[in-house]
């Protein structure tokens, strides 16, 4: 009986926690001020997100970013809060975003650049790339080392 009460109390945590980061993901859209259908709230409340697999939720991201495409301001709305939520899944949301909202292509590319810069393989700035280290701002060769002339002579 002991184990039963247990594993149910276990149980129960582990669903109120999921349920938690789900609702959390509602209080971020709603405090961006992004205006969801009862359905759309009712299907992000639902969605599950774990540190493995947030698919379910960032299907439900991309059919909202879908629904307010023709936003901007919303578009990007929409995939801060999420990442604010689920910051590891950001690429998630990112990646259903464009396949739901196609036509908005550009904005989610920029946003996603700004939510999560290593995507790509690293943050570019002004010429110069940092992730691997090093630093050539216009990829110019540097001199030969030595003392003396560079001429072959």
């Amino acid at each position: 009986m002991r184990k039963t009460v247990t594993t149910l109390a276990l149980a129960l945590g582990l669903v109120a926690t999921s349920a938690n980061a789900d609702l959390k993901t509602l209080e971020a859209m709603q405090s961006a001020g992004i205006v969801l259908t009862q359905e759309q709230a009712a299907s992000l409340e639902n969605a599950s997100c774990s540190a493995t697999d947030c698919s379910a939720l960032a299907d439900q991201i991309g059919e909202i970013v879908a629904a307010n495409a023709d936003n901007d301001a919303a578009v990007e709305a929409i995939l801060k809060a999420a990442a604010s939520v689920h910051p590891d899944q950001a690429n998630q949301f990112g990646d259903a975003a464009i396949a739901a909202a196609p036509t908005a292509v550009a904005v989610i590319a920029g946003v996603m650049s700004e939510i999560a810069p290593t995507a790509a393989g690293g943050i570019t700035s002004g010429g110069t790339q940092v992730a691997s280290g090093t630093a050539n701002p216009t990829n110019i060769p540097s001199p030969p080392s030595g003392g003396g002339s560079s001429s072959p002579n």
